[in-house]
């Protein structure tokens, strides 16, 4: 419903846009666009599809420019949106022609992380790290993308002493941010220690008892089941549920 609602609102302004200024036309879509965000938030994965159609069309007509500059934060959504979509040809295409409509002082910055966003997408997790060491951190929300992306290359690599030390710095960086809300902090803490946690339990596969992992991954699933909010939830419920099928055959 919400879906079909949608599309009979965007074609009744398609049809009637002519009667609005520019910035008025600007103001729409930004409504239409803050829907579509919000269906997604609440598991409505076809608004993906829609609000990269609305990126697309404010492209075009530049909508998502100021002073003469592709805002960063759009293009980082822009392209995040494409790779969620799996536009991994459109999204590499976005982001290199693009790069030189930034603002210079952003502009190597927004390009390194939607690269390394691009790379994680494809699995490679190497080049996801190379592009990270050039981000500077100078904004939280940089921040916080960043060291999720470079917690899941760790352990996707299975770096394990590095994850262990990005969890630690991690923790200290969260005390000192007093910027985030309670609850977004406590699920970007939840994210890292119980990765930090399957990774121990990954690293002891060699050695431990079978019986051990097992009880291990037991505790682990009931305490991630237990996290009301918390980012990435998808991705590592599907690295728990590797470890758990990696344990069933030995």
């Amino acid at each position: 419903p919400a879906l079909a609602r949608f599309h009979t609102t965007l074609a009744t302004f398609n049809q009637n846009e002519t009667y609005f200024e520019r910035d008025e036309v600007k103001r729409i879509y930004i409504y239409l666009q803050n829907f579509c965000i919000d269906q997604i938030n609440r598991s409505q994965p076809a608004f993906f599809r829609e609000l990269f159609g609305l990126y697309r069309d404010q492209l075009e007509r530049e909508f998502l420019h100021e002073n003469g500059y592709l805002v960063e934060w759009h293009y980082k959504n822009v392209a995040t949106t494409a790779i969620r979509l799996g536009e991994m040809a459109w999204a590499e295409q976005f982001i290199e022609t693009q790069k030189a409509a930034l603002e210079p002082d952003s502009r190597e910055t927004a390009y390194c992380l939607s690269k390394a966003t691009y790379y994680d997408a494809l699995g490679q997790h190497d080049e996801v790290l190379r592009y990270l060491l050039r981000v500077e951190y100078r904004d939280p929300r940089y921040s916080l993308g960043a060291k999720i992306l470079q917690l899941r290359s760790y352990y996707e690599l299975e770096e394990w002493e590095p994850l262990h030390a990005l969890v630690e710095s991690f923790r200290h960086y969260l005390k000192r941010n007093s910027l985030l809300a309670d609850s977004r902090r406590k699920g970007y803490y939840d994210l890292f220690r119980l990765t930090r946690r399957l990774a121990q339990l990954r690293a002891q596969m060699g050695y431990q008892s079978t019986e051990k992992i097992r009880a291990g991954i037991t505790k682990l699933r009931a305490d991630l089941q237990a996290v009301e909010t918390m980012p990435k939830r998808d991705w590592l419920v599907a690295k728990l549920e590797a470890l758990e099928r990696e344990v069933a055959v030995k």
